[in-house]
């Protein structure tokens, strides 16, 4: 071999399946990233804000309580209006949308019979 002759490098499979192994996963780091990027910008852009009730809306809504039951606490979640009531049969929490007064959903919790 001259001076000028580049050598020549032979790899060996192992080392095939190495470089391969670092490529795919360098790709895979790479659409990662650009995934992490797509997903910030995505949440920047389409962010939802709480939906406040408007001031001065007023609106009924009746939430049916059986004898001996009584309201414990009511929380506002946002748009929702989380009912506590409690009583002999257990405790339910009722959901209310807080804009319009109209019931979502009812979770009940029923006494552990023995």
């Amino acid at each position: 071999m001259t001076q000028y002759e580049k050598p020549t490098f032979v790899l060996t499979a192992t080392q095939r399946r190495l470089r391969l192994l670092v490529i795919v996963l360098g790709v895979l780091m790479v659409l990662a990233f650009i995934t992490l990027v797509v997903g910030g910008i995505y949440k920047f852009v389409h962010h939802h804000k709480e939906v406040a009730v408007p001031a001065g809306a007023p609106f009924v809504s009746n939430v049916a309580l059986a004898p001996g039951e009584e309201i414990a606490s009511a929380h506002l979640k946002g748009s929702r209006l989380l009912v506590k009531i409690t009583g002999p049969n257990g405790d339910k929490i009722v959901i209310l949308d807080a804009a319009t007064g109209r019931e979502i959903g009812r979770v009940d919790a029923k006494p552990k019979k023995n």
